[in-house]
């Protein structure tokens, strides 16, 4: 049986964008370690599941609508999805962006949460492009892990 490495960009583990570059330079070479010579054809970076851009959070003190850029301490998901976009092309694996697909899907969120996606919903369609990357019907380099 063949291995697939599935890892996403969140801000649960990517702090800069050097610290994305480091961290995913360390997932790429621990899969060509372990997997092998075809190790690019078995890995998938999926770009981060951000909020959407019309989101209201109930706080205490009434509705927040967060700004579509990071506040400070926020993370930038655009740097954050371009660099690991970058990465994952200059590695030869395959990128998923999610984050443009998901960020059409407000009603995919729990109640007053807008960096959580509930299921059933938004990420079934996540998994049904690593299904179709997967089967060959979207040309990625993992297109070429399973046999037809």
């Amino acid at each position: 049986p063949k291995t697939i490495l599935i890892t996403q960009v969140t801000a649960w583990f990517y702090n800069s964008g050097e610290h994305l570059t480091q961290q995913l330079s360390s997932v790429f070479e621990a899969a060509k370690q372990n997997i092998g010579a075809r190790w690019r054809e078995q890995v998938i970076v999926l770009s981060a599941s951000i909020g959407h851009r019309w989101c209201e959070i109930e706080t205490r003190h009434g509705m927040v609508r967060p700004s579509d850029r990071p506040k400070p301490g926020q993370h930038n998901y655009t740097l954050l999805n371009g660099v690991a976009a970058n990465l994952a092309a200059e590695a030869g694996v395959t990128y998923i962006d999610v984050s443009t697909m998901l960020n059409l899907r407000a009603d995919g969120h729990n109640a007053h949460d807008c960096g959580h996606w509930c299921l059933p919903g938004p990420y079934d369609i996540t998994t049904q492009l690593i299904h179709n990357a997967l089967l060959g019907h979207i040309d990625f380099p993992v297109a070429h892990a399973m046999p037809l």
